[in-house]
């Protein structure tokens, strides 16, 4: 699905505004209490090198099911040469597919 392409690929660049357009609002506040806490970690993180995503190329995003509201993406990774693949949840919310990492994690 096209947001989990877009979220990896705002994560790679370290684009947090992008980011966090593209997940569901409990996921944006998962350690923050507001949208700007939220985002000035997400910036800290990449600043210090340590927000996950560095050496990260994301390869290919498959959908998995969609069950009405919810769907489920599998999604093929590369971090520094080690090959993985994980599955991540979306969530609709007002007609727009965002990513749940809350229910993902």
């Amino acid at each position: 699905m096209d947001v989990a392409e877009a979220f990896f690929t705002a994560a790679v660049l370290g684009d947090c505004p992008g980011m966090a357009d593209l997940l569901t609002e409990g996921s944006l506040l998962l350690e923050s209490d507001t949208v700007e806490e939220g985002l000035a970690e997400c910036e800290d993180s990449f600043a210090e090198g340590s927000s996950g995503f560095e050496g990260m190329t994301v390869g290919r995003v498959s959908l998995v099911s969609v069950d009405g509201d919810v769907a489920v993406v599998s999604v093929d990774f590369d971090i520094d040469g080690q090959a993985s693949t994980e599955q991540f949840q979306l969530q609709r919310v007002d007609g727009e597919w965002k990513m749940d990492l809350e229910a993902s994690a």
